[in-house]
């Protein structure tokens, strides 16, 4: 790990890519810590501070190296100077720490709505678009990330019931900052293309962040709400964004995709199970 952020925060041109906990990352370790770090001042802070706390460790061993070989030489001075540059790391990253800190203290929400008369459909055909290169993993989060932008493949699709006889295909945009007027711009500039095509909603499968709006915590769910008697196709891939959908039968998530469901008095239901 310690050499995996030491090469992000030089700015190494290889490539960091691994998927765990469900998170898929490809992207160079330099624009990686560009992407979290707030200016070019915090970069050198956070550099000097991992320059700093990593010669008090080398000092430690070369001295127990040297002392082996049978070395006279009094390092007493020798390891008090590191012992001082290991503080003074200390103390700045402390200090690059906080700042990182205060830009993810308050939340904030960006939403949008569409609204689809009853009459114009009795099923949303709901598909996800073509999936990117990159996103061709069995995981659940996913980042590509340039020098431009991220894309960050954690779109949530959930149903729930309309409050009236229409029905409305809602996105709601969190992110953080350092107050909420900074978190809900930085939600409100998420780039996501939602798509109502006749009967068709097509769901890209993820949301783009732009470089200067730095990753925030940013996520993005999309909401169909259905009036009851109203029915939605959920198509191959959107097991890729199907995110916690509650129904009559407790079918699990990943297996919702390419069945029907209506919405009744009861919940969303599997039309099959009427049978």
């Amino acid at each position: 790990m310690a050499v995996i952020i030491l090469g992000m925060i030089f700015g190494g041109e290889g490539s960091l890519s691994f998927a765990s906990d469900n998170t898929y990352i490809r992207t160079s370790f330099h624009e990686l810590a560009l992407y979290f770090l707030n200016d070019d001042s915090q970069y050198w802070m956070v550099t000097t501070s991992f320059v700093l706390l990593s010669l008090f460790p080398l000092s430690l061993i070369l001295t127990l190296g040297m002392v082996l070989m049978g070395s006279k030489y009094n390092f007493k001075y020798f390891i008090l100077a590191f012992a001082g540059a290991w503080v003074v790391g200390i103390g700045l990253l402390i200090v690059s720490g906080t700042q990182i800190q205060r830009e993810f203290w308050s939340e904030g929400r960006s939403q949008s709505k569409i609204c689809v008369s009853p009459e114009a459909m009795d099923t949303v055909q709901v598909s996800v678009a073509e999936l990117e290169d990159w996103f061709n993993i069995d995981n659940d989060h996913f980042f590509s990330i340039d020098e431009e932008k991220a894309n960050v493949g954690a779109v949530r699709f959930d149903i729930e019931e309309s409050p009236n006889d229409s029905i409305y295909i809602q996105s709601i945009r969190y992110a953080r900052g350092a107050s909420v007027n900074e978190a809900k711009t930085r939600a409100s500039q998420i780039d996501y293309n939602l798509g109502m095509q006749d009967d068709q909603l097509i769901l890209d499968p993820y949301f783009t962040v732009y470089h200067n709006d730095k990753w925030r915590e940013q996520e993005l769910y999309v909401m169909l709400l259905l009036p009851e008697g109203k029915s939605a196709y959920l198509g191959n891939g959107t097991e890729k964004v199907i995110w916690d959908i509650k129904n009559t039968s407790n079918t699990f998530d990943g297996n919702m995709s390419g069945k029907t469901w209506t919405m009744t008095p009861e919940g969303l239901t599997y039309v099959d199970c009427w049978n």
